[in-house]
């Protein structure tokens, strides 16, 4: 039995963990996706312009290529015409000062010049990425904690779509001596499901033989999709995939 002070951390996570795990796809990357709209609310609303916040999207030279697309999808014109007007202003005069040490000949003292060139470098990771790694290793050792000390959360798991690849080596990496049953569970779960989709990735090869091409087509035909889907955590790709096989089988009946 669980110590108490275990069994209140359980109950306390318990409806959070249940709630992800009722939805399609990777539970962590659907928290990660709850904890990142969040984050993008209280980010142009108030963060963006608060001194520590500024220092590390400047010192980074804003944000990562996947997050700034996704802040320029935000259409926020003024919080994002502030961010890059505060790392600009900030940046210019390093590179100035960097371009002038270049010089314009041949004669320049080289090791100087490669210790400024690498203090021009974008310092420190997206601050975007850094939340939801944080977000991410949070859920894992959440879920790793209930799945040890609770049945229903286990009959849940075992009837959801398991863990994408990056999420379950982030659970192995989260192993704590009072959660290795949830970390045996979550292990047996994704052999069992990597199993059944490397079967049916093989049955689409087996199908696409002439010999068999007349065969009813099934969910072999969307393994692929959902091979991206594991292994990089995309669920509007897995989305899209039950549409086409909806719209296959539409079209051959």
């Amino acid at each position: 039995m669980p110590s108490a002070a275990i069994a209140h951390m359980v109950t306390a996570k318990k409806a959070d963990i249940l709630k992800l795990l009722a939805r399609r796809g990777c539970p962590i990357c659907s928290g990660c996706h709850d904890e990142l709209e969040r984050y993008w609310f209280w980010f142009f609303n108030e963060s963006y312009g608060e001194a520590s916040v500024a220092a590390q999207y400047i010192a980074s030279y804003g944000f990562c290529p996947e997050h700034t697309r996704a802040i320029a999808r935000r259409g926020a014109v003024w919080p994002i015409s502030v961010i890059y007007d505060w790392t600009l202003r900030n940046t210019l005069p390093s590179l100035r000062q960097t371009r002038q040490a270049l010089g314009e000949g041949e004669r320049i003292r080289f090791r100087a010049l490669k210790r400024q060139l690498a203090a021009v470098q974008p310092k420190g990771r997206c601050i975007i990425c850094q939340m939801v790694d944080e977000t991410a290793k949070r859920l894992v050792d959440d879920l790793l904690l209930v799945l040890t000390h609770d049945a229903e959360t286990q009959h849940c798991f075992r009837a959801g779509d398991g863990l994408c690849m990056p999420h379950f080596f982030l659970s192995l990496q989260c192993a704590q001596p009072d959660r290795l049953a949830g970390l045996r569970l979550v292990f047996d779960v994704q052999l069992a499901q990597l199993e059944t989709l490397y079967a049916e990735l093989e049955e689409y090869f087996r199908k696409s033989d002439y010999r068999f091409a007349n065969e009813p087509r099934g969910p072999e035909q969307t393994a692929w999709l959902r091979a991206v889907q594991r292994f990089a955590g995309d669920t509007t790709m897995l989305a899209h995939g039950q549409e086409e096989m909806r719209d296959s089988g539409n079209s051959n009946s």
